[in-house]
């Protein structure tokens, strides 16, 4: 029982990933004016975030909240 929790975990991981790298890929292409050095750093930026996911994606959502609402400290 525990061995089909485990893999279904997995398997959402890596899908919920697959969604946000694909995602950010196509954000980071449309930028035609990066330099190669910037580049370099999006790839970075993008493989670190999408194996971190579980702990960007909330940090990005408080961040999100923190913008546009007055309800969280900054």
């Amino acid at each position: 029982m525990l061995k089909y929790i485990l893999v279904a975990v997995v398997v959402y991981y890596l899908l919920i990933a697959r969604a946000f790298f694909t995602t950010w890929l196509s954000v980071f292409q449309q930028d035609t004016q990066l330099t190669s050095e910037e580049k370099f750093l999006a790839i970075v930026i993008l493989i670190l975030s999408t194996v971190l996911w579980p702990f960007v994606l909330p940090l990005a959502y408080l961040e999100l909240l923190r913008k546009n609402s007055k309800i969280l400290p900054e």
